[in-house]
């Protein structure tokens, strides 16, 4: 790969970034500086949840028995 090609595939993955951080909810535009970005995707808030509702995990685990190896 030559460097012009590294550089146009930086490129790529630099806007393919921007894009999903922007999918996020998160506000990011062309003079957000590349050094930023990792501030960027730390403000995503996460959960994968859907608005409207609560998810909730209970995990009751009962172990009995031997265990063999």
């Amino acid at each position: 790969m030559t460097i012009e090609q590294q550089i146009q595939a930086l490129a790529q993955i630099k806007s393919d970034l921007k894009d999903a951080i922007l999918a996020q909810g998160v506000d990011i535009d062309d003079s957000t500086p590349f050094a930023d970005y990792a501030t960027k995707v730390s403000s995503i808030s996460g959960g994968g949840g859907i608005p409207g509702y609560e998810f909730k995990t209970k995990l009751n685990i009962e172990v009995t028995g031997e265990v063999n190896e």
